[in-house]
């Protein structure tokens, strides 16, 4: 994987990214490796749809190494609330072999919504 250059990026891709979280990791943004972009990640957020309180977290892993570092951990959101994880002003880039990744400690309970911008 060639490091990227970015001041030769030359264009911008607003995208949305939304996911019914559950107790398994998954991946709800993915740069793959080798893929030429960058991908900043303007906004996360996680919304309780239950009548329980519920824990999520949210992880950016690392392929290359299957390394994780976590954004947030077993954050606790209460029913029908929701919780930002990342604003605009707090953004973070996802480089290559890199994904975002959300858990929850009960299915169906937590919505995920994401925006963010492919940079290529």
């Amino acid at each position: 994987m060639a490091e990227l250059n970015y001041l030769t990026l030359s264009k911008v891709f607003g995208k949305l990214a939304v996911a019914n979280v559950t107790t398994n990791l998954q991946n709800v943004v993915s740069n793959p490796t080798n893929s030429g972009n960058l991908l900043r990640i303007n906004t996360v957020w996680l919304t309780n749809v239950a009548n329980t309180p519920s824990h999520a977290n949210v992880i950016i892993l690392n392929t290359l190494n299957n390394t994780r570092e976590f954004i947030v951990h077993r954050e606790a959101i209460r029913n029908f609330s929701t919780f930002k994880v990342l604003a605009r002003d707090s953004s973070v880039y996802l480089p290559e072999g890199h994904n975002l990744q959300v858990q929850s400690n009960a299915n169906s309970r937590i919505e995920a919504i994401i925006t963010y911008e492919l940079l290529q």
